[in-house]
């Protein structure tokens, strides 16, 4: 199910206000000064990347908040392991 009304492109219901407190609390941590229309479109690319994760399972995520030192430790890490598995989010 997306986050976003079709003719619209804006969360809807509980997911509204849920994306309204993640925008604040995102521009508060990164100090991003994006206009609306484009905080309007992170719930569709979070709606994608659900989808891949749940169409590629054996993933592994790299979600280290706004720590960007972390995330690159993380895809590093995630990289240099025997075993490959696709990496979302990864940083570089």
């Amino acid at each position: 199910m997306s986050l976003l009304q079709p003719e619209f492109g804006l969360p809807q219901g509980r997911d509204e206000r849920r994306f309204s407190v993640l925008r604040s609390a995102r521009r508060r941590a990164i100090g991003a000064r994006f206009d609306d229309e484009t905080w309007a479109r992170f719930p569709l690319g979070q709606d994608v990347d659900r989808k891949a994760q749940f169409a590629i399972p054996d993933g592994v995520l790299v979600d280290t908040g706004f720590d960007m030192h972390a995330a690159i430790a993380c895809t590093k890490k995630s990289m240099a392991q025997p075993k490959r598995h696709p990496i979302f989010e990864a940083t570089f």
